[in-house]
């Protein structure tokens, strides 16, 4: 299973590793024209974006990711389901083009140029990003790993080329990033909508109500857990910069940034699991759950092992490369880090309630973590600060994970070696503590190297030959 993995998503994964590498070689480049302020501003904009696709698709895009996997045996069936959600997103988007285009009028009078620039582009970059997600479902379902990532590489370094450009050059300020992605979102949507239409998968106007109904269905349970998701990524900025200042939600955005490594990566070698989990699940063999179990072993041990490298190694990265005004408050490393391993446990466990179709079972999970973290927000950043935010986070994606195990051991029960995790996580946790009482670069290798020297003992490597 893991060569499969391997075999599919190595290319994912050095593609995400590389960009993520990108992004930070960029980054003190980029933090050396903005300020902690205009970071923060660039950051919260970001997160109404968040909002705006949400608003934008309705979950449709993430009910077709699903659904393609019942209907690609079967071109003239996915066909119909394309066709489908391909109509009803012009049609609604012309209803959230036109309310954009009203909020922007009355906006007129009220903001400045560059706000009135991004808000006018951002409805369009939603726009791109929908068509974009459909046919990127539809190729990463089939394995088209090569043109996939072909296009989303080159589409990645032009728009940081842009960037770059129009930062150094120009010197256009937080507008610029938003310039560069609605210019390539374009040109790459066009060339997933050719694609899709060459293959004879859209008919415009093609609406089949029956369809329509079945993957809307399933798109209303996940509408609350993306608002969910917003809650826990993105709007304790918000409180950070009500309560405290524009700077300070620049900073805790900037840690999270960094640390937000732990999700890229997960996310990449996910893409290739969740096709082999639901293969894996349908034939439903001994053999088969076996290797499911080890799977989530193995992700364990990675994500704690890329844990402890943030831990041990990304602070001397950012006072060796960044302005000072970006340095210190390290300790939001280790707490956010940590929260993204359990955020990572999480999507583990969620493809199993995906399998299932329980929609609603994932939107369920995640109303109880989000106003624990909304709740810690309002009542400890006002006191204690972005510190606070991040304590918040990491409690409530520990509880987002733990609810989303509970449910996926309800519908289909795993039998764990929870000896050998609480080992992994237990030398994990000591190694944090001796960072930060004995801080040495020499230490922290060979505290990482006793970490990896672990998974020979406890028989992880060996795990990858199967």
């Amino acid at each position: 299973m893991f060569k499969k993995i391997f075999k599919h998503g190595s290319a994912y994964f050095l593609v995400s590793l590389l960009t993520k590498a990108t992004g930070f070689l960029l980054l003190p480049i980029i933090t050396k024209y903005l300020s902690l302020e205009e970071y923060g501003l660039y950051t919260n904009i970001q997160s109404a974006q968040q909002i705006m696709y949400l608003f934008a698709t309705l979950s449709l895009d993430a009910a077709y990711g699903r659904f393609i996997y019942d209907y690609n045996g079967s071109t003239k069936r996915l066909r119909l389901l394309t066709s489908t959600i391909f109509t009803v997103f012009i049609l609604w988007n012309t209803i959230y083009l036109g309310i954009s285009g009203i909020s922007v009028y009355y906006l007129i009078n009220s903001w400045g140029y560059q706000e009135l620039l991004i808000a006018f582009i951002l409805p369009f970059i939603v726009l791109f990003q929908q068509f974009i997600t459909l046919n990127t479902s539809l190729m990463q379902s089939r394995h088209n790993t090569k043109k996939l990532l072909s296009i989303t590489t080159t589409a990645f370094f032009v728009t940081q080329a842009i960037v770059l450009t129009m930062l150094i050059g120009f010197g256009m300020g937080i507008k610029l990033f938003f310039i560069a992605q609605v210019i390539v979102g374009f040109v790459v949507m066009s060339i997933h909508i050719n694609m899709m239409t060459k293959e004879g998968l859209i008919k415009l106007f093609v609406f089949k109500k029956h369809t329509f109904k079945k993957v809307f269905k399933y798109a209303l349970g996940y509408i609350p857990a993306s608002f969910s998701s917003w809650i826990f990524n993105l709007s304790d900025r918000y409180i950070i910069t009500y309560y405290v200042s524009l700077a300070m939600a620049g900073k805790y955005s900037f840690i999270m940034q960094l640390t937000m490594i732990i999700q890229v990566l997960m996310q990449a070698i996910d893409t290739a699991y969740t096709p082999i989990f639901m293969a894996l699940m349908k034939e439903n063999t001994k053999e088969n759950l076996n290797k499911i179990k080890v799977y989530f072993t193995v992700m364990i041990f990675l994500l704690l092992g890329i844990y402890l490298g943030l831990i041990l190694f990304l602070p001397l990265f950012i006072d060796t490369f960044f302005p000072v005004q970006y340095k210190g408050d390290y300790l939001l490393i280790s707490i956010l880090s940590m929260g993204f391993v359990f955020l990572g446990i999480r999507k583990m466990f969620v493809n199993v309630l995906v399998y299932y179709k329980k929609s609603f079972w994932i939107s369920i999970s995640g109303y109880i973590p989000a106003f624990v973290n909304l709740g810690l927000n309002f009542l400890f950043v006002p006191i204690y600060g972005m510190y606070a935010a991040a304590w918040a986070t990491l409690a409530s994606f520990f509880l987002y994970g733990l609810i989303v195990f509970i449910m996926a051991q309800k519908l289909h029960r795993f039998e764990f070696d929870y000896i050998q995790i609480s080992s992994i996580f237990s030398i994990a946790l000591i190694i944090t503590w001796a960072n930060f009482k004995y801080t040495n670069v020499v230490l922290n290798i060979f505290m990482l190297g006793v970490f990896l020297i672990l998974g020979k003992f406890l028989n992880i490597y060996k795990i990858f030959r199967i």
